[in-house]
């Protein structure tokens, strides 16, 4: 228990000292669409066992966001719940955001780790909700379990604060 405990501080000091609050940008196109992107990179809400990470993509030819997120942990986890990803929010609603598209997973006989990646739509009413509220949790739904995160939202939440308003201003351009 008390390699639990110490091995959680670790992570969460890691967090909040060595991945930057700042954003982290990249320019590029999207694989699929050849569509012109600007993506965060290494939004991470660490756990003691793994992350999710929770990247926004602003695609600039349809002028929309999108979240890429990664899960990577031992927990073997499926996202085939109709409400993938539960924000809540500082007025005590849920905004449920559902992932569309295609889930990846990943994993090999010799490691205990997991991941899934895939991408999920964000709709203007949430990101206004970014913007104008606080996010006090997030919860994941799968298949057959699910698990909330509390640690590190600030963090994430000011990036995408950050970079909602930067483009809102133009102050990022591609």
């Amino acid at each position: 228990m008390i390699f639990k405990l110490s091995f959680l501080i670790y992570f969460c000091l890691l967090q909040i000292f060595c991945f930057s609050n700042n954003l982290n940008l990249k320019e590029g196109k999207d694989s699929n669409t050849e569509s012109l992107i600007i993506s965060e990179n290494n939004n991470r809400l660490i756990t003691e066992n793994g992350y999710l990470e929770l990247n926004m993509v602003y695609n600039k030819n349809n002028e929309n966001f999108k979240l890429d997120f990664v899960y990577f942990d031992q927990d073997w986890f499926f996202f085939d719940s109709t409400k993938n990803f539960m924000f809540l929010f500082s007025d005590s609603n849920y905004q449920i955001l559902q992932s569309k598209g295609k889930i990846t997973y990943s994993g090999d006989g010799e490691s205990i780790y997991f991941k899934a990646k895939g991408k999920i739509h964000i709709p203007t009413d949430f990101l206004n909700k970014i913007i104008d509220q606080k996010i006090y949790g997030l919860r994941i739904n799968g298949k057959y379990k699910f698990k909330e995160y509390k640690i590190g939202i600030d963090k994430m939440q000011k990036r995408w604060k950050n970079m909602i308003y930067d483009l809102r201003k133009n102050n990022i351009s591609l």
